[in-house]
């Protein structure tokens, strides 16, 4: 036990403190209280949504990632874009020949633009007519709004049914720069698949009403 006037540690049956001298009391002597060992406080973690770093390395990911998807998207268009120019301006009279024979090719000059009859193909009861169309003007121009074309079938005009531009489906009124040949590609409903069809083609608008050039392809 322990002396309750200076706190030294005495023999339990001591009468008398062997530090101070003074008499210890049997009855109200008690033990000195232990040190208590204060609790450990754990600091909580942060989760890692919440920290800094976190969030800066998302932001470069997906940056980087933005950036490679726009980078190959934009080299893709400009590959698109150059192949289809050269796709319009290219002489490919023969790979279109193969397709169909015609008499008294369309070969004309109408508003400074050059309209040549390529070749056709028949294709689900659909007859395809392809055209060259050359801009040799200084200005603009667009196709259906210079070329006049028709196709006729036992003398009754054929339904238009679309149009390609270049290999794709476009709007036949989009202009084209001077200098600039595009292939044009118009799709007719053939009312049989036995007799001819007679093109027509001319300038838009006609003010007589006749074509500036026609011919016949057999399509038997």
């Amino acid at each position: 036990m322990y002396c309750k006037n200076c706190g030294a540690k005495i023999a339990d049956d001591a009468k008398f403190c062997t530090e101070c001298g003074t008499a210890v009391d049997q009855r109200g002597q008690q033990d000195a209280p232990k040190p208590t060992t204060p609790p450990i406080i754990q600091k909580r973690k942060k989760p890692i949504t919440s920290r800094f770093w976190f969030w800066a390395v998302i932001v470069i990911v997906l940056y980087l990632g933005y950036t490679i998807y726009n980078t190959g998207s934009n080299q893709l268009k400009e590959q698109q874009s150059q192949a289809r120019t050269e796709y319009g301006n290219q002489v490919f009279n023969d790979l279109m020949n193969e397709n169909g024979t015609a008499d008294n090719d369309i070969d004309i000059e109408i508003s400074g633009c050059r309209v040549k009859y390529l070749s056709y193909e028949i294709k689900d009861d659909i007859l395809a007519v392809y055209y060259q169309f050359e801009n040799n003007s200084k200005e603009p121009k667009s196709f259906s709004l210079t070329v006049d074309d028709n196709a006729y079938q036992d003398g009754i005009e054929l339904h238009f049914s679309w149009v390609l531009i270049n290999g794709e489906s476009k709007d036949a009124d989009a202009s084209i720069q001077p200098g600039v040949a595009i292939i044009v590609c118009k799709g007719y409903e053939l009312r049989n698949t036995t007799s001819d069809v007679e093109l027509t083609v001319g300038k838009w608008p006609s003010i007589d009403g006749k074509p500036s050039d026609s011919m016949t392809v057999s399509i038997a």
